[in-house]
């Protein structure tokens, strides 16, 4: 706004309810500047409303068009009363189109995009200890992306997945491999779900997968057991006695860290096992695994395992 050091001597325009004064100096045109204010009565109140000057584009008649377009609105309880209202609506609006406009270009990003842009810089965030990082990001890049990552999320179909699927089979992937894509693949989507790109269950969902055999295909024979302890009694004593207590009686890693004691039963031949969750169970003592403990107990007479 151009600024005027005289004391401001407002004059009457030829159209009702517009004034203005003239700048002391500033010229525009072959006239000086001026400035148009309005005013309009509304319920016994005038209200004034300062607009701007010439040389910003205004004129006795738009200032008087304004005037009647806010009176208008007052009267119908609709649209902008003030320039500054005029003003932050337009704003408002112009901000409402931009949001409209990020988000339809959010929904026609790629799965691609996805990934790199909002999914695997959360998941390394939130997954900063785990292991498991680096096979997510080699899945992702080897089977998913090939397939499906060019691909808009609206556009994702199962049968995407039944393609995936027969590549893995045909390549010879276990059951299991395929079940890992599957679930990254889940994950990804329900992040894109959690963010509204999409409001349905993952496609990859609807498809068919071979049964993962967890049972235990395969045990120990005697000889491959009687090496192993042999070879282990060369290194450590104690590394042997604990891998033939774990392979006579199944006990893990954690249950015989925690055996005290008084969770031993010479008189009985057992031994008390406790899981993760502190549930007991009981086993038979062999007589290789009942030597072994009688021989510690003389050893350590009555310390903790």
């Amino acid at each position: 706004m151009i600024k005027s050091n005289q004391k401001r001597k407002w004059e009457k325009s030829s159209f009702k309810g517009v004034r203005f004064y003239k700048h002391d100096t500033k010229k525009h045109g072959v006239k000086y500047d001026r400035y148009f204010s309005g005013s309009y009565q509304i319920n016994k109140k005038r209200k004034f409303i300062g607009f701007g000057w010439a040389s910003e584009g205004w004129s006795e008649k738009i200032v008087w068009e304004k005037l009647n377009q806010y009176k208008y609105n007052v009267k119908t309880g609709s649209g902008p009363t003030t320039l500054k209202e005029e003003f932050l609506l337009k704003e408002q609006a112009r901000q409402q189109k931009v949001e409209r406009e990020e988000k339809d270009q959010f929904k026609n990003i790629t799965l691609k995009m996805f990934y790199d842009t909002y999914y695997l810089p959360a998941a390394v965030k939130s997954k900063r200890n785990d292991t498991t990082m680096p096979t997510e990001k080699s899945y992702f890049k080897v089977w998913i992306n090939p397939e499906i990552g060019h691909l808009k999320f609206r556009d994702i179909r199962p049968i995407h997945f039944e393609n995936i699927k027969n590549k893995l089979l045909n390549k010879g992937k276990a059951p299991r491999t395929l079940e890992h894509c599957f679930a990254i693949f889940n994950k990804i989507w329900s992040y894109a779900k959690i963010h509204d790109l999409v409001n349905t269950d993952s496609p990859a969902k609807k498809i068919d997968r071979p049964k993962v055999e967890n049972a235990r295909t395969r045990f120990f024979t005697k000889k491959e057991a009687e090496l192993l302890l042999k070879s282990l009694k060369k290194r450590s004593q104690q590394v042997h006695d604990m891998t033939l207590l774990s392979l006579h009686t199944g006990a893990r890693g954690r249950e015989l860290f925690n055996l005290i004691w008084r969770m031993v039963s010479f008189e009985n031949r057992s031994l008390q096992l406790r899981d993760s969750k502190g549930k007991p169970r009981h086993v038979y003592l062999t007589d290789e695994t009942h030597n072994m403990l009688t021989r510690l107990y003389k050893d350590q007479y009555s310390s903790d395992l």
